[in-house]
């Protein structure tokens, strides 16, 4: 659901476009990783 919200949140522009850049690979949490990761994946098929 986190994924869901920040794809959301980059699409509207609340995010900036590198957000996800800026912490992917970084995070020790496997939540975390898993919610960035599924962030890219919408952010992906919207294009």
């Amino acid at each position: 659901m986190l994924g869901q919200f920040i794809a959301r949140a980059v699409a509207d522009h609340a995010l900036p476009l590198n957000f996800l850049d800026q912490y992917k690979g970084r995070v020790d949490c496997e939540h975390a990783r898993a919610a960035l990761d599924r962030a890219a994946v919408l952010l992906r098929i919207k294009t």
